[in-house]
């Protein structure tokens, strides 16, 4: 990988910068988990005929170029280095005082930098032609469509103002009070919780009668609801407030701990729970006592955290990454580009992480063992999809898509296809199954509907 270099005539080495180069680039890679022959893949894509120029900084000029000769490759290339570099590049932005923080850049964010990302979403996806059946699992991406999807500055990708309904939702339709988005299914108590929009407040369903059983005051309004097991309690990471809510289920007694500044979604493994401070970019841990008991930077924005074994992964929805921590350290392990607008994530009870990806109009599908790894993408075109449920007893998993008003039922499994679709209530953000029952829950942030189906 290195050219045979000229000597001294004592017969010492003479290396150049374009060498030093080279070889910081390779160590790199290994250390991010490539092999020597994806780096030497990756370097014989960036050449071209002027060797003194480096690889990257070919590919940052000629991204097109370089999605064309990695895609001839049939070596399915990691992005993380890339990724890394961009959401390296990204700061939190300082407001005025008295104003909550938002996410910006500092100025080190160059256009030859994001130029980049189209190269990310081919090294990802993989090589190849895509999949002819249009329910199977698509390996290939087109070239164009990925230069058009990828905005600049980055930004994280939103749901679909969904359209007026124009057919009969699936199943039955039961009445809240007002919009909501987060849901939670416990089998246990065969209870719903409901997050509603309009007031900060917690609804708890009875999944069978579909009757409110309760309502639970909140500090602020959640967005994302999880359980921590079955049984309860309720995990609401309310945003405004910056707190982790456990809410128990059937009582709707609640504790409060102070996480992270904006917290968004959650996540339940080991006795601890985890925030993903949207805002703050950074992971909370917070022990089965409430004590906040750990915490680590993760790349910008991060919107939605799943346990997968003894990991996490994070979904960072403005730096486009899929990243594994460690649940015990919170150290960061390996990373991959997670699609042109992943939102939400959800893992099976095979160490698979499904991934939607709004903006790209797909779920993408990845293995953690033995590494993490891009394995599949499933094709929902026009769809925007957002709202994402696992119920691994039945090898499902569930999406809804936004821009049309219908819930897809996908096949869970190395090779994912889609299966059915049922139509929805208006603005099906999110999306829960109860596992003991198979009974699935689509709640409407357009209006006070929540839709149960009986798949």
């Amino acid at each position: 990988m290195l050219p045979e270099p000229d000597r001294t005539a004592g017969g010492s080495r003479i290396y150049t910068g374009e060498d030093e180069e080279r070889l910081r680039f390779i160590k790199a890679g290994q250390r991010l988990g490539f092999k020597l022959g994806e780096i030497k893949e990756i370097l014989a894509c960036g050449r071209r005929s002027s060797s003194a120029e480096s690889s990257l900084t070919r590919s940052a000029r000629d991204p097109v170029g370089a999605l064309r000769c990695v895609s001839q490759s049939r070596t399915v290339l990691r992005a993380a280095p890339v990724a890394r570099a961009i959401s390296s590049s990204l700061r939190p932005r300082a407001d005025p005082p008295g104003r909550r923080p938002r996410i910006g850049y500092d100025g080190c964010m160059t256009r030859s930098v994001v130029r980049t990302l189209p190269l990310l979403l081919v090294l990802i996806i993989g090589c190849g032609g895509a999949n002819e059946d249009p329910d199977g699992a698509q390996s290939g991406g087109a070239v164009d469509e990925a230069l058009a999807e990828l905005p600049y500055p980055p930004r994280a990708a939103e749901p679909a103002s969904s359209p007026p309904v124009d057919s009969r939702p699936a199943g039955r339709v039961v009445r809240v009070g007002g919009p909501s988005e987060g849901i939670a299914a416990d089998p246990d108590t065969g209870l719903l919780a409901v997050a509603r929009q309009d007031r900060p407040e917690l609804t708890i369903v009875d999944t069978r009668s579909g009757e409110v059983r309760k309502r639970v005051r909140l500090p602020a309004t959640a967005r994302h609801l999880e359980l921590a097991r079955p049984g309860g309690p309720v995990l609401v990471p309310a945003e405004e407030a910056d707190v982790l809510v456990g809410v128990s289920l059937p009582q709707g007694r609640t504790t409060t701990t102070p996480v992270g500044d904006f917290p968004h979604s959650a996540a339940f493994a080991d006795g601890r729970a985890y925030t993903a401070d949207e805002f703050g970019s950074t992971v909370t841990a917070v022990d089965d006592d409430g004590e906040r008991v750990g915490q680590a930077v993760v790349d910008v924005q991060p919107g939605s955290i799943v346990a997968v074994r003894d990991q996490l992964a994070v979904i960072s929805v403005r730096a486009y990454t899929l990243t594994l921590l460690d649940q015990r350290t919170l150290r960061g392990g390996s990373s991959q580009f997670a699609g042109s607008g992943p939102t939400h994530a959800v893992a099976d009870g095979d160490d698979r992480i499904y991934v939607t990806d709004t903006r790209g109009n797909a779920l993408s599908v990845f293995s953690t063992r033995p590494r993490l790894k891009f394995i599949a993408r499933v094709p929902l075109p026009g769809g925007a999809p957002l709202g994402i449920a696992a119920d691994a007893s039945r090898d499902r998993v569930w999406v809804t898509l936004t821009a049309t008003n219908e819930l897809v039922e996908v096949e869970a499994s190395d090779r994912p296809r889609r299966l059915r679709t049922f139509p929805t209530v208006r603005q099906p953000n999110s999306v829960a199954v109860d596992e003991r029952t198979g009974r699935v829950a689509v709640p409407s942030d357009a209006g006070d509907a929540l839709q149960l189906i009986d798949p």
